[in-house]
């Protein structure tokens, strides 16, 4: 007779190694905040940030300066055993308005995301950027 084991998901593992048996569904689920800093799971899940403690942000955003261009460049740390998930990068002038910018992915434990502007007269007065996770 075969038997058949499921196996479980890279996140529902993640929410197994980091959450105790019995943890209500509100407090494991993707878009939960248990440590009530605005970081959701599937955020932390994605960048190896442990759910139950506070951080800052996740994300580090400086300007890089190659061939006389600066730009903005957008980093974070990455969960390799979050294969089920895909990263990208919005961009808005506004804070309302955000446009995809690009899919990025990582490479080993760290992503980044070097912005397509270039920050001279030309550049709009105000960018901002933003790391958006997805699952697939």
């Amino acid at each position: 007779m075969l038997t058949w084991t499921r196996t479980p998901s890279p996140y529902d593992q993640w929410k197994k190694d980091h959450f105790a048996g019995g943890t209500p569904e509100d407090q494991t689920a993707p878009d939960a905040c248990p440590a009530g800093d605005g970081i959701t799971n599937l955020m932390k899940y994605a960048t190896g940030l442990d759910p139950n403690k506070p951080c800052g942000s996740v994300t580090r955003l400086a300007v890089r300066e190659e061939n006389g261009e600066r730009r903005l460049v957008l980093e974070w740390p990455v969960n390799p055993e979050a294969t089920d998930v895909a990263f990208s990068v919005e961009s808005t002038e506004d804070l309302v308005t955000w446009r995809e910018e690009a899919t990025v992915g990582p490479s080993g434990d760290r992503a980044e995301y070097l912005d397509s502007v270039v920050i001279d007269v030309n550049a709009p007065a105000r960018r901002f950027l933003r790391l958006k996770v997805t699952r697939e």
